[in-house]
């Protein structure tokens, strides 16, 4: 005995295999690669504000070791923390960036003035 197949069922099939193939095609797609911008030749640094006797300084991190360990403020004479964490992190991040730019990272009282860095001379 034959069976038939009835018309809406090869509809059914002719449409949703092409559906199915793409479905499947999509899946095996790689994952676009989300770090394809990144430079990994270049060091990921950081800056962190750390809690210090009186006040603030900051740790610069590259690479996930310490590489500054700042905990006064850098160009005044004694030895006085930074008054707020915002502070230090502004300065630690200019510090960065010089570093970034390949100068010496030192830090002048007039930019700490400019910044509006409190040090209470």
């Amino acid at each position: 005995m034959r069976k038939m197949i009835d018309l809406k069922t090869i509809g059914f099939y002719v449409r949703a295999l092409p559906l199915a193939a793409l479905l499947v095609m999509g899946s095996c797609r790689s994952q676009p690669d989300l770090n394809k911008n990144i430079d990994s030749t270049q060091p990921v640094v950081q800056v962190a504000a750390i809690k210090v006797p009186g006040g603030y300084g900051y740790d610069v991190i590259v690479d996930g070791k310490r590489f500054i360990h700042q905990n006064f403020i850098p160009a005044i004479p004694g030895n006085r923390a930074f008054q707020s964490e915002a502070d230090a992190i502004k300065v630690g991040t200019a510090v960065v960036q010089k570093i970034k730019k390949r100068e010496i990272p030192s830090i002048t009282k007039e930019e700490l003035q400019s910044w509006g860095i409190s040090f209470n001379e």
